[in-house]
């Protein structure tokens, strides 16, 4: 059993992460014809998403990295998410505004920039006790 979890958290980390595209000997740009290799990656990212939302029950899930700046993405694992979703589950909010569900971040590539401007500014502002 241990073995078997040891795999599964392996592949899932390799396929969030872009590894099993490298494996193949191309970046994901170069990849954007092959049907079969992003349905797989959805399919994994899908599974993951449905994994946390019946365990976190979030709000919104937001999908960001390099792998994810694959735009053709989304539609895939929206559509895998809500097959396996409504097969589970019927939280309408999720069923039917899936495009608002999961989500690509709105800040693009400023994004770490901005979160790390806005840490620093709660952080000026915290009590001393905190710091």
């Amino acid at each position: 059993m241990k073995e078997t979890v040891h795999f599964i958290k392996t592949v899932l980390k390799e396929w969030l992460q872009g590894l099993q595209l490298k494996k193949m000997g191309k970046k994901g740009q170069e990849l954007a014809d092959n049907e079969k290799v992003w349905d797989m990656e959805a399919y994994y990212l899908a599974q993951a998403l449905m994994k946390y939302v019946l365990i976190l029950s979030p709000q919104r899930i937001i999908m960001g990295g390099g792998v994810m700046k694959q735009q053709h993405l989304f539609p895939r694992i929206r559509k895998i998410f809500t097959g396996i979703f409504k097969r589970i589950c019927t939280e309408k909010e999720i069923l039917e505004e899936i495009d608002e569900y999961v989500v690509y971040p709105g800040l693009e590539m400023k994004r770490g920039f901005v979160g790390s401007i806005a840490f620093r500014k709660n952080w000026l502002w915290m009590p001393n006790k905190f710091k």
